[in-house]
């Protein structure tokens, strides 16, 4: 059975869905990932086919866009639209042509626009979402932040989003309907189509960390994280084992594609907390290129977090969804410093289960603050000892069977 998984976004974005296609080919599945040029290299080495996808998140990361990231949900919504509005369409018909000859498209939550380009082919799609977007009482949209605000509101809050995710860009679906001889469609008749024929959409995290809602529709399933794959051919670098061998375990520090602060102000600020707390940081550098070395901090690029947060004591991040899961995955206390979108949500949902310290959002970020939910989160055992806990219960998780099994039931 050939399947065709769209994945569009950043390296977390995407990095989990190649762990998922290694997964289905272990189980007879013929798997394409379509996906930006910059992860083919990734495609591979999971052994797995490639198809491309325009774009490059990475060249469009800039000190500016991470400015406007931090200054609150409606400049950061705005800021990603303006950055993917000019490549809609392009990806639209990158994803619409690699659907064709596959017996199953799944999507992405970026790819949403090929649900249509199945519909024209005949060909069965299903969503495959890293974060809950579909509206619930039981909390806000997660790009909203962690805050709740009743269920009425939250539901109501929960389809407004969705509207407004769609709304711009009913004009790149209508053609591409118009392509496959399909009538045009309003964002509200796309929405109601989905409900109403109970479109399937798998969610890629543990119900553990987040359970599915009591009052989502029938289709909407919570099935368990997807893990990126560790490449067959890597190996780490010497001067990391070097620096990992030769001296306590340090604190893993890595903000994703953007940052909290300006670098400048970051590289001062974790050189004095190293020095105060007689620590040792691995700093990932990121889409920005944070560098912090001295003696006591080395800077890294791409490591699989696999292989690199189990043999360090803490992590300092963006509680991005894939860094959020790396870290229950490896069983350590996290320190969170959200900036915006679905950060803050995955934040509160690590602090909720015990395995972090108190969310500083990027905009309140002072260095004492982080020095003191730093100290924390390396000197309370109660936070040791929930995160080993937390790292047994996604033992029982199987996401990638649970993908597995659908299509086949539905393949049938």
């Amino acid at each position: 059975m050939r399947v065709c998984i769209a994945a569009i976004g950043s390296t977390g974005d995407v990095l989990p869905y190649l762990g998922l296609g290694q997964q289905l080919t272990a189980q007879g599945f013929e798997v394409t990932i379509a996906t930006h040029k910059s992860f083919e290299p990734f495609v591979a080495g999971a052994g797995l086919g490639y198809a491309f996808v325009p774009m490059e998140p990475r060249d469009s990361v800039s000190d500016e866009l991470g400015e406007r990231l931090r200054h609150g949900v409606r400049s950061a919504a705005k800021a990603i639209e303006q950055l993917y509005a000019p490549w809609v369409w392009d990806i639209a018909q990158a994803v619409d042509a690699a659907c064709a000859g596959t017996d199953h498209l799944l999507l992405s939550a970026m790819a949403w626009t090929g649900v249509h380009s199945a519909d024209g082919r005949g060909v069965p799609s299903w969503g495959l979402h890293l974060q809950p977007l579909e509206p619930t009482g039981a909390f806000a949209p997660a790009a909203m932040g962690a805050r709740s605000f009743g269920p009425a509101v939250n539901r109501a809050l929960g389809r407004r989003v969705q509207a407004l995710m769609v709304r711009p860009h009913m004009a790149v679906v209508n053609a591409l309907r118009q392509r496959h001889g399909l009538p045009a469609v309003s964002a509200r008749d796309h929405l109601r189509m989905l409900r109403d024929r109970r479109w399937p959409v798998l969610h890629g995290f543990s119900p553990s960390v987040v359970p599915r809602p009591a009052d989502w529709r029938p289709g909407l399933d919570v099935v368990g994280y997807w893990w990126p794959p560790a490449p067959s051919d890597w190996t780490p670098d010497p001067d990391l084992v070097d620096f990992l061998g030769c001296g306590p375990a340090p604190i893993y520090v890595g903000f994703g594609s953007t940052l909290p602060a300006p670098a400048a102000e970051l590289q001062a600020m974790l050189r004095r907390i190293s020095r105060a707390l007689r620590i040792r940081m691995v700093v990932h550098s990121g889409w920005l290129d944070l560098r912090v070395d001295d003696d006591t901090i080395h800077t890294v690029g791409h490591v699989p977090h696999s292989w690199l947060l189990p043999r360090v004591r803490a992590a300092v991040h963006h509680c991005g969804a894939g860094t959020s899961a790396a870290t229950l995955r490896a069983g350590i206390p996290s320190v969170p410093v959200p900036t915006t979108l679905d950060q803050p949500f995955w934040a509160d949902r690590l602090r909720r289960l015990g395995v972090a310290t108190e969310p500083i959002h990027s905009a309140r970020l002072t260095e004492a603050r982080l020095t003191a939910e730093v100290r924390e989160a390396i000197e309370n055992p109660l936070l040791s000892r929930r995160a080993a806990e937390a790292r047994e219960r996604l033992v029982r998780d199987n996401g990638a069977v649970a993908v597995a099994d659908a299509l086949s039931r539905r393949g049938r």
